[in-house]
Parts: structure tokens; sequence; C-alpha cells
């Protein structure tokens, strides 16, 4: 079985060579693990210090996003033969000595996409309340939705088999976090949510969006239009659900 380790990376030279070298070199049940690196345009030494430490590179000329960076990369781990794939952030907020853990649930066919949640450890995770605030109303939103519990559906520490991969179609990269869990849940795909480590970023500063206001707005038109693609409504009671949901998100943000 062949484990592919996905990390888009946007001017990560700081953190990029640490979350790589902490990958598992071993991993009980899988034969062969790579490191892929999504260079999303990095103008520093990111994708230097991420082929210096192993990893595959896969280039981006331009910086082309978080979500796009995500979808390349999940397309050249299948491309890869990947049988598990596992996406995590470069930043090092997640801890990529946790991959055995988030693979677990996959290897042991208890489920065949597994995410994780930053809320079980308080101890060493601090969201900022607003961001905090956006995230349990989008996690409320999509356990509504989708009718299962979570607690974390921002957070992009997560494992895929190679069948649920295939099925990734996201239509806007800017959420794909948020896409995915939906589009996947609607298939028929069973997803837990699991507890993992996570702490504060130490340098730069977030690539998902540097405008909460934009972000949680556009996050609300994803999950609408989720619903009414995939003729959900009665789950909410009609289109007053999208009137409450971007209600709800002008208050929030």
């Amino acid at each position: 079985m062949k484990l592919v380790v996905i990390i888009p990376a946007f001017n990560e030279e700081k953190t990029i060579a640490t979350v790589i070298n902490s990958v598992p070199k071993k991993i009980a049940g899988i034969k062969k693990i790579e490191v892929l690196v999504v260079d999303d345009g990095s103008t520093d030494k990111t994708a230097d210090l991420a082929k210096l430490s192993g990893a595959k590179i896969l280039k981006h000329l331009t910086n082309q996003g978080l979500g796009k960076s995500f979808l390349d990369g999940i397309n050249a781990a299948l491309a890869l033969g990947a049988d598990i794939l596992v996406n995590i952030d470069a930043d090092n907020q997640f801890k990529a000595y946790e991959i055995p853990k988030i693979i677990k649930p996959i290897q042991k066919n208890q489920a065949e996409v597994v995410i994780g949640s930053r809320f079980a450890n308080k101890k060493t995770y601090r969201m900022p309340f607003m961001k905090r605030i956006g995230n349990w109303f989008f996690a409320l939103s999509i356990s509504a939705l989708i009718q299962q519990k979570f607690s974390d559906v921002t957070c992009g520490f997560r494992a895929y088999t190679r069948e649920a991969a295939l099925h990734i179609n996201v239509s806007d990269s800017f959420s794909y976090t948020l896409e995915t869990l939906i589009d996947l849940k609607l298939k028929g795909f069973k997803i837990l949510e699991i507890p993992i480590s996570a702490t504060q970023r130490e340098w730069g500063e977030s690539k998902v969006a540097k405008s909460l206001i934009f972000y949680g707005l556009k996050s609300v038109l994803i999950v609408a239009r989720q619903i009414r693609d995939k003729k959900s409504i009665q789950i909410f009671g009609g289109l007053g659900i999208i009137s409450l949901l971007i209600g709800i998100a002008s208050f929030v943000f």
C-alpha cells in the first residue's frame, strides 16, 4: 500500500523542511511513503528546501491559491499511484508525526475520509475568537446539511482513500475544505473526525484568506449552492435557511 503526503505551500521556507522531515519514514501497513509539495508560486526558497528534504515538487509558475494547490496535489498523488492520500499544511501548525493516527481508521476500514479536529486539544491550540465563532457556525450548518456532527470543518489535515479522492469534485477551490466534506458525504463516503494536535503558526500569515469577511460570505454562498445542487433544501426547511446563513454570517464576520 502506497501513501502520498500532499503539502501545499506558498512562501513557507521557515517551516517546510520541518514538516517534511516530520513525516514518518515507516508506517505499519504502508510499503511506500512519498511526500509531494505543491509549490504555489513561492518567491522564497520553499521549493529548493523541499527538494533538499527529499520531497517531490509540483510547481505553479504563479500563485493560484490553496484550493487549486490542493486539487492539483490530489490529482498528482493519484497519478503517482497513491492508495491513501494525506493533505497537511506547510506551516507546521499540524504535526506530520500524527499521520499514522489520521490514516489508521482508513487502514482499519472504519472510514474512507478522516478529518482532523483542532478543538480537542485546547491546551496547545487557541484559535482567535472570531475565527472560532465562524468555524462553529460552519460546523453547525454543515453538520445539519449532511446529518453528521463535526466540530472542525475547515481543518486542512485530512486523509482520503484512493476511491474517495477520485470522487473529489470541487467547483470553487476557494473553500475546498467545506465543499469536499459536503460533496463526499452526500456521495456516500464514510467520514470520521478525530482529534489532532495543533499550534499557532510561528512564521508569516495564514494563506487561507486575508479577509475574514470575504471568506465568510464566500463560504456561505458555497454552502447555499451545495444545498441547491444536492437537492437537500428540505433538511433546512426551504430557501429560508439560505437567508438565515447569510444573516448569521454577516453578524459573525
